[in-house]
C-alpha cells in the first residue's frame, strides 16, 4: 500500500509526515507543501495547483482507516490534522464487533489484535435518565436504559440458531416483542403491534416476535419475523413471563420497555424520537 501523506498545521506553516498501517514518520523540516495521496509515489505540489478527490479533515482512528482504505482503491487523498503529530496511543478503551469488522474489511485487524490487551473485566453503566429512554416496567429483567442482553435464538423462517446481536447490526432500531412463556401464540393485540409499527416506521425499526415454543402456521407474521425461544433463554436473560414490549436502539441500549398494554405509550415515544409517522 502506498503511504499516505498528512498534513499537520503548526502555526501558519504546516509539516508533512507520512503514515503507513502501524507506523508515522514526520519530516524533519517543516515546509510549506502539500502531500496528497496515490497509489503512485507521491508528488508535493503547492497550494494553489494541488487537486485531490477526497478531502479528510482530522488524522483520527476513523480518518487514517478511511484515508487507508481509499488510497488501496487508488483515490487521491489528502488527510488535514489540526495536533502537531498522530497520537501514538489511542482513546479507544475497546474495539466493538463492528469497528472490528471495518478493520477487517481493510486488512489491518490482525495488526490491531496484536497490539490490543484482552479485556478481563467490562463494567456497564446504563442511562435510565437519558431522553432518549423511557421505562414503564412489564419485565424483571433489564430496564430502558441499560445495556441490551443478548442470547441464542431460533430463526421460525429457516430453522437457523442466531444471536440476538447478530440481528441488530446496522443503523436501525430493532423492536422485540415476547410473547411470554404462558403461551407461544400471537394474540390480536400483538398482531396488530407488529402490523402497524412495520407499516409506519420499517424503514427504521425491524420487529421481532419472540415466541417461547415452536409457533403454528397461524401465528406467523408478515410484518415480521418469528425468534423461537424454545429454551426460554431469552425470556429468562429479559425477566419476561408476560408478554412485554423492547425497543433496542442501534448503540444497544434499550430505549422503551413496557407491557403489551403500553402500545399507545410506545407509539408516542416512537413518534417522539423519528418524528410525526404516517
Amino acid at each position: 500500500m502506498a503511504p499516505i501523506h498528512v498534513q499537520f498545521w503548526r502555526s501558519s506553516l504546516p509539516t508533512t509526515a507520512q503514515c503507513s498501517t502501524g507506523s508515522v514518520t514526520e519530516s524533519a523540516e517543516p515546509k510549506e507543501t502539500l502531500m496528497s495521496s496515490s497509489p503512485t509515489a507521491p508528488k508535493k505540489q503547492s497550494s494553489s495547483a494541488s487537486t485531490v478527490n477526497v478531502l479528510i479533515i482530522g488524522a483520527g482512528p476513523v480518518g487514517l482507516t478511511l484515508a487507508n482504505e481509499l488510497v488501496r482503491r487508488g483515490v487521491r487523498t489528502r488527510l488535514v490534522e489540526k495536533l502537531p503529530s498522530i497520537r501514538e496511543v489511542s482513546k479507544a478503551l475497546i474495539l466493538h464487533v463492528r469497528t472490528q469488522e471495518a478493520l477487517a474489511k481493510v486488512g489491518i485487524m490482525t495488526a490491531a489484535v496484536a497490539e490490543a490487551e484482552p479485556m478481563r473485566e467490562v463494567v456497564v453503566h446504563g442511562y435510565p435518565h437519558s431522553p432518549l429512554t423511557e421505562d414503564h416496567g412489564g419485565s424483571n429483567g433489564p430496564k430502558a436504559g441499560e445495556r441490551f442482553l443478548d442470547a441464542h435464538i431460533v430463526l421460525h423462517s429457516d430453522k437457523r440458531t442466531v444471536r440476538l446481536s447478530d440481528l441488530s447490526r446496522g443503523v436501525e432500531w430493532m423492536l422485540l416483542l415476547f410473547t411470554g412463556t404462558h403461551g407461544g401464540r400471537h394474540d390480536e393485540a400483538l398482531s396488530k403491534l407488529t402490523t402497524q409499527v412495520s407499516h409506519d416506521c420499517g424503514h427504521l425499526v425491524a420487529t421481532h416476535v419472540i415466541v417461547a415454543s415452536q409457533p403454528t402456521e397461524a401465528d406467523d407474521s408478515a410484518a415480521s419475523s418469528v425468534l423461537v425461544d424454545a429454551l426460554h433463554e431469552a425470556h429468562a436473560k429479559f425477566g419476561v413471563s408476560a408478554p412485554v414490549i423492547y425497543l433496542v436502539r442501534p448503540d444497544n441500549y434499550i430505549g422503551f420497555r413496557g407491557p403489551l398494554q403500553a402500545v399507545r405509550k410506545l407509539e408516542a415515544y416512537l413518534q417522539r424520537i423519528f418524528g410525526p409517522l404516517p
